[in-house]
């Protein structure tokens, strides 16, 4: 029998989390599988958080609720729309797009049902405000240096004339892996639900810490404003940093959980 942990670690769950978490079913008649295609990256956190339900693990707000619900319909549309794109069967076609409803009252019944593990938290306006201005500061800086980035200039700056043609296509797609975050940031600023919904976190982050200093608080999101594209990314430090909150994937966060004591 694993040993219980006494370890307290808090995962928000950002919308996308809770949607992509969700969208997945099956229509028997048509031998369909409907699965949203970040699903099976949310496994691994969900059933943490279930077999673990009595240690509130899983975190989210009326924020984070109201979203999933509201956003979840046009997230089956999407994959219905993508399995109807690879299909020459037009008649097949036809009968996805007919089939929404039905895919659609499965995968809103799966994500009511993942609600039921996690536990919802009153963060109110003011608690928000709080944090604002210090968050939007961190993203107007990083802006800053997204918009300033230039990976040309870096390669001039940093490879030896005798060798930037042989090797600048290698070192180029270097760069674009290293500054994937940045690079995201340049042509997608955040927006500001985006930015409202780290001060939650943030806010209760900082309640959770007030009882239990030690708290381990990370944020599960596929986001790139929050977590990185690939192994690390600027955005993802700087919360690290200011705040103290761990910002991954979810599969990734499920992996911090297991090294703090959760299987």
């Amino acid at each position: 029998m694993p040993p219980i942990s006494s370890t307290i670690s808090k995962v928000f769950l950002d919308t996308c989390i809770l949607v992509s978490g969700s969208v997945y079913g099956s229509y028997e008649d048509l031998d369909i599988k409907l699965e949203h295609e970040f699903y099976r990256k949310t496994v691994p956190l969900f059933e943490i958080i279930k077999r673990h339900v009595d240690k509130r693990i899983g975190i989210i707000t009326f924020t984070i609720e109201t979203q999933a619900i509201a956003v979840i319909a046009n997230a089956v549309a999407s994959e219905l729309e993508q399995k109807a794109e690879k299909t020459l069967d037009l008649g097949l076609r036809a009968k996805l797009f007919e089939s929404h409803t039905i895919f659609f009252d499965q995968c809103l019944a799966h994500l009511h049902e993942n609600l039921s593990f996690l536990q919802r938290e009153p963060v109110s306006q003011i608690e928000k405000q709080q944090y604002y201005l210090e968050v939007s500061l961190m993203y107007s800086n990083l802006q800053d240096t997204a918009n300033r980035l230039d990976i040309n200039r870096l390669i001039n700056a940093n490879v030896t004339p005798r060798y930037r043609r042989i090797i600048r296509d290698e070192v180029y797609g270097q760069y674009k892996k290293r500054y994937k975050q940045l690079l995201k940031l340049k042509s997608e600023p955040v927006e500001e639900s985006d930015k409202g919904i780290l001060c939650e976190v943030i806010a209760l982050s900082k309640l959770y810490r007030r009882t239990n200093p030690s708290t381990r608080m990370y944020l599960a999101s596929t986001d790139y404003h929050f977590s990185p594209c690939n192994s690390e990314g600027e955005i993802t430090e700087q919360i690290k940093q200011r705040f103290d909150i761990v910002c991954d994937w979810p599969h990734e966060v499920a992996k911090y959980l297991n090294s703090d004591g959760f299987t």
